[in-house]
């Protein structure tokens, strides 16, 4: 008995259904734990599209129950391009992003301030505006090394040559 040819298009059609399945327990699971998903990151960005003059429409809801720094995040890789703070304020209020602060602009500045100093930063200026340091990858990071660090880089300098000179003797 011959066998049969096997119809490439149907079994790779099950395995993407399959796949797509698989994809939509994990993500749920994500979400369920509070963990960051594929999915739940890309739900409010499908929403947000960028209409005519460059101008991008945002849901009220597309920073609902999120975190500024996310949010921030979140809004600069849907626009593509560096921001003012103002901008980002009004997308932030824009997209229901509900924060307790008095003013909402320093609120924002603030954390993007505190964003781009620390070691992993998400975000850093450029010129006056703000943009994801993923863009930016050869723009290095200015460190200062602290006086603490260089006095004990002195100090294991010093105790080297000591050791070295009862060495010697």
């Amino acid at each position: 008995m011959a066998a049969e040819p096997l119809d490439y298009a149907a079994f790779l059609a099950d395995l993407e259904a399959k796949r797509d399945a698989l994809d939509k327990v994990i993500n749920d699971l994500k979400d369920y734990l509070g963990l960051e998903s594929h999915a739940s990151a890309e739900r409010g960005a499908r929403h947000m599209t960028i209409g005519a003059g460059g101008k991008v429409d945002i849901p009220s809801d597309a920073f609902f129950n999120m975190k500024i720094p996310d949010a921030i995040v979140k809004y600069l890789k849907v626009v593509r391009g560096k921001q003012s703070v103002r901008q980002i304020t009004e997308a932030m209020e824009q997209g229901g992003l509900k924060s307790l602060a008095k003013d909402a602009y320093n609120n924002i500045y603030t954390t993007l301030m505190r964003m781009s100093k620390s070691p992993d930063a998400a975000v850093i200026k450029v010129g006056s505006d703000w943009a994801l340091a993923e863009w930016y990858p050869r723009r290095a990071q200015r460190t200062i090394p602290s006086d603490s660090a260089t006095k004990s880089e002195e100090g294991e300098q010093g105790a080297d040559s000591e050791e070295a000179t009862e060495r010697s003797a």
